[in-house]
């Protein structure tokens, strides 16, 4: 997954489970309405950090706020959440394929 801000591009960090939950944290909060327009700044705040977060702390928050175009970025941030969770749930392949691996 990439974001441009500014002139400078910006490849996500490695999607882990923790990413996952805070994608799906991040489209229920919207879905539910959020704060129904009445603390669009803690919206903002909350994509900023999400981004932030997605990203592996590549860029500030505040790198959101001054390079991030406005036009669209609302949507195109909720397809970046909805896409990690469509690639969570990838069809399985054999059974074997299936085990979850945890590293030590």
């Amino acid at each position: 997954m990439k974001i441009q801000l500014g002139n400078k591009s910006y490849n996500s960090k490695e999607i882990t489970f923790g990413d996952l939950y805070k994608s799906n944290e991040f489209i229920k909060y919207f879905n539910d309405g959020a704060s129904k327009g009445e603390n669009m700044q803690e919206e903002f705040d909350k994509i900023a950090n999400y981004l932030v977060d997605i990203f592996g702390s590549q860029f500030t928050a505040q790198d959101v706020y001054e390079k991030l175009p406005s036009k669209g970025c609302i949507p195109k941030v909720m397809n970046m959440a909805a896409e990690i969770r469509a690639e969570s749930m990838g069809e399985l392949g054999s059974k074997n394929e299936a085990a979850v691996v945890v590293e030590n």
